[in-house]
């Protein structure tokens, strides 16, 4: 018997709210679990701190808040620990002063003659070429280069916590034994002083270090030979398919372009791999919240790469996005996520899958968006395009309850440009015998011609009053605004901006691209030319437009304009 209309609405309705209360209470676990795992690690913290001290092991507690952390944030993994990190932060931001205020108001500067300075830096001098020494012998069995080596040695030399943590011990013990006044008591201030001096010292001087070796030292060309290899290991594939696709070795000699290009290529090379592997190898979403996945500590063999290489750490999996390409339409988000695409840190999704913008598939569920992202490693960045979310009001919130700490991307171009592509692309796609664009943009019958506020072509390019929606969710910090103009005349310039805003290493640079004279417009630098353009639709001719229209949509959209550059602090020059 068939069911009766309001019987399925009724049906629908519930499935909707079921949808709605399944997806509240996953947000509310997500919180529930960052808040358990801040809370459970601050307990140990503070049970090891002083349960050590009760057994008369003082100096036992430090070391081993210091060894849980690091189980801790090795476990949890890079995109599991962020959020703890962050409660912590929050934590240690107002505790710091305090910390460095107590252990200061101990030192006593009667102490800082110059034999104990002396003493205290030769120690220190001492303990530094030790535990240089003793990095680079840790290293020496990998793949680094000698400057890639010899710059981890420098990256420890600032690392004081254990000096921090320890150094008051020896004074708080001769207190506590009533020996303070005695040569204990003196010994104990001495030690504490070389302590604090040592962070002085090789705090400034690790970050001014860093700062000049790093450019100099981390600059090592991409072997694709070496990085086939690493995808192959990674997926458990046999030595033997490694011969088949990979390529020789880049000489010292190759020229930036070929270098550029054999990096870009290597990304179809792992997309190759990785879909012909066995299914079985990659897992499931991530279980549900129980104390198994609270702890969720998942221990992988790690190796230490060549900043260019593709490193993978983790298992594969499908996982959500960590950014999102959340607009604008016909401003080059096609183009800015192909180029992204490219990048072998980057895993993007292969189509707009326009989840938090209609209703429909929004409330299939967070297992169905899941079900859509590409499969990736932990230490890459999974990326989706949809330049419906920046014009729908309720995108910014979706957004949120998924993860407030997502990055987003903007790509921004002049709002009459904007306009005229997209009327020729409704002109493409469609049979409508509107042909000019003065009947979708002005009000009918209106004398003199008034711009139509609530066409499509109009509203979406009222960049700031869309932007301020996302804005009450997001803070500026967490949002990166691209000139499309400007991406289009340079793309180099903005890639190189992007990668840095999503933290990866900047493979697509200047060399990677080249003018295509035909298409009239840059292309990305590859092994297969098709593959590093857009289609046939890129680059459409556009329909003719009156000066006349041009001029009043200009003086329409120009306070917009400003209010927009305002609340960016950018400005694209779209003012005249």
């Amino acid at each position: 018997m068939n069911e009766k209309p309001a019987d399925k609405n009724d049906k629908r309705r519930a499935t909707v709210k079921e949808l709605a209360t399944a997806r509240k209470r996953d947000n509310d676990k997500t919180k529930n679990v960052v808040a358990l795992r801040s809370a459970l690690l601050l307990f140990c913290c503070l049970f090891f701190l002083f349960g050590f001290i009760l057994i008369k092991l003082k100096g036992a507690g430090a070391l081993g808040v210091l060894c849980m952390a690091t189980v801790a944030g090795y476990g949890w993994g890079e995109q599991d620990k962020v959020h703890v990190e962050k409660v912590f932060s929050m934590i240690w931001y107002y505790l710091e002063p305090l910390l460095f205020g107590l252990i200061g108001a101990e030192v006593v500067i009667d102490y800082l003659v110059g034999s104990l300075i002396g003493k205290g830096l030769a120690i220190l001098f001492i303990g530094l070429v030790v535990r240089s020494f003793t990095v680079l012998l840790v290293v020496s069995g990998n793949k680094l280069s000698f400057k890639e080596k010899l710059f981890c040695a420098i990256t420890w030399l600032p690392k004081a916590t254990v000096q921090a943590a320890i150094g008051s011990i020896p004074y708080s013990t001769a207190k506590s034994l009533g020996l303070y006044k005695k040569w204990q008591g003196r010994v104990g201030i001495e030690i504490l002083t070389i302590a604090v001096l040592s962070i002085l010292v090789t705090a400034p001087l690790g970050a001014l270090l860093i700062a000049f070796s790093g450019p100099k030292c981390l600059s090592k060309k991409t072997d694709d030979k070496d990085l086939t290899s690493d995808v192959q290991e990674s997926n458990g594939l046999s030595s033997s398919s490694s011969s088949s696709s990979s390529s020789s070795s880049s000489s010292s000699s190759s020229s930036s372009s070929s270098s550029s290009s054999s990096i870009l290529s290597n990304k179809s090379t792992h997309d190759k791999l990785k879909d012909s592997g066995d299914e079985q190898t990659l897992e499931k979403s991530d279980p549900g919240m129980s104390v198994k996945h609270i702890l969720n500590f998942q221990f992988v063999e790690s190796q230490t790469k060549s900043i260019n290489q593709t490193e993978h750490s983790g298992n594969l999996k499908k996982r959500f996005p960590q950014a999102i390409i959340a607009g604008v339409k016909k401003c080059g988000t096609r183009a800015l996520l192909s180029f992204l695409a490219k990048h072998p840190h980057v895993r993007s999704a292969g189509k707009e899958i326009h989840f938090f913008d209609k209703d429909d598939n929004y409330n299939k569920g967070l297992d169905y968006y899941l079900a859509e992202m590409p499969f990736s490693y932990e230490n890459e960045v999974t990326i989706e395009k949809t330049p419906g979310y920046f014009i729908n009001p309720n995108a910014p919130e979706r957004i949120y309850n998924l993860s407030p700490f997502i990055k987003l991307i903007f790509i921004f171009r002049d709002p009459v440009e904007r306009a005229i592509s997209d009327f020729a692309q409704t002109l493409a796609k469609s049979a409508d015998e509107v042909k000019e664009i003065e009947k979708r943009i002005f009000i009918d019958g209106s004398i003199p011609k008034k711009i139509n506020i609530n066409s499509s072509l109009i509203k979406i390019g009222l960049y700031a009053e869309h932007l301020q929606r996302w804005l009450k969710f997001f803070p500026m910090k967490q949002m990166y605004f691209a000139n499309g103009d400007e991406f289009i005349k340079n793309p180099a310039l903005e890639m190189k901006e992007i990668q840095k805003f999503l933290n990866i290493p900047l493979v697509i640079n200047k060399s990677s691209f080249v003018y295509n004279r035909t298409k009239g417009f840059y292309c990305l630098r590859v092994e297969k030319e098709e593959e590093g353009c857009l289609g046939e639709t890129k680059g459409r001719k556009h329909p003719y437009v009156k000066k006349s229209t041009k001029i009043k949509m200009l003086k329409f959209f120009k306070s917009y304009n400003k209010q927009f550059f305002s609340i960016i602090n950018k400005n694209f020059g779209w003012i005249s």
